[in-house]
């Protein structure tokens, strides 16, 4: 979601009913390093719900420190009032990221060819932190190469709260379908929540992947790129109402205010051409 689950896209999205956001991927090198782009990408607007921050990395130490900077509250998030917001409220570790210019350098998905690694971050992480910490990962690097189960249990055995699944190959990247299998083999094979991510662009797709994985929690990511109130939808039709239509009146005002929320947040020429 890098480039996209900005601060004021996630509060749209908080709006709309969202239970937790997640931010955009923050390398955990650049954020020790002190990088003020990086660090920028932690900060959040008033209103946002409960906010995971997001880290990469290959360094057990570096993702600790990390995670312990990524903690604190953040001078640089808005609130009407004038003071820090707090920081997030759980951190999350991708090893699931198939893009090249990250498993070059050995982070997201790479790391799943190394559980050893893994352990070592999952752990170093976990005693770092007082918040929770979750991660992310994928079915394997190739369907040759699959083992989401022996890296839910190592994340399990790390103190990890909850492993989220996108039950699809590197190989694959976003395309193909997704192996919704591997998301019950893993509740089967883990006493940690897991959590299912990949390919719920409406509502029906959620109450599927529910039904046919038994997951309580799902995370719903490009599904939301243009439609962020696919969250109302399926909290209206779990509490048993017609979800609201989203006329194209209301679909021009949510638009206005994403456009005016986006210069609050970047200034007048970058929130335009963002």
């Amino acid at each position: 979601m890098a480039g996209y689950s900005d601060a004021p896209f996630r509060l749209i999205c908080s709006g709309y009913g969202a239970d937790f956001c997640v931010t955009e991927m923050i390398s955990a090198d650049g954020l020790v390093r002190g990088g003020g782009k990086t660090r920028g990408i932690l900060a959040g607007m008033e209103g946002e719900g409960p906010l995971g921050a997001q880290l990469f990395g290959a360094d057990p130490e570096t993702m600790a420190r990390a995670a312990v900077l990524a903690a604190a509250p953040d001078k640089t998030s808005r609130s009407s009032s004038d003071k820090p917001l707090s920081g997030p409220a759980f951190i999350d570790l991708n090893f699931g990221c198939p893009v090249k210019k990250v498993v070059r350098k050995n982070g997201g998905v790479a790391i799943m060819r190394d559980l050893g690694l893994m352990e070592k971050i999952c752990r170093a992480v976990v005693a770092a932190v007082d918040l929770p910490v979750t991660a992310k990962i994928r079915s394997g690097w190739s369907r040759d190469e699959e083992n989401y189960v022996e890296a839910g249990r190592v994340i399990e055995g790390s103190g990890a709260a909850a492993v989220i699944l996108h039950p699809r190959y590197r190989t694959q990247g976003f395309s193909g379908e997704t192996h919704r299998e591997h998301l019950s083999r893993l509740r089967e094979a883990v006493k940690i929540p897991v959590i299912a991510s990949g390919d719920v662009k409406s509502p029906g797709d959620y109450f599927k992947i529910v039904e046919e994985t038994g997951c309580s929690v799902v995370m719903i990511g490009r599904g939301a790129f243009g439609r962020p109130w696919i969250f109302r939808e399926i909290k209206d039709l779990l509490a048993g109402r017609e979800p609201e239509d989203m006329s194209l009146h209301a679909r021009l005002d949510l638009f206005e205010r994403f456009l005016d929320l986006e210069i609050q947040w970047y200034g007048e020429r970058p929130g335009y051409l963002n």
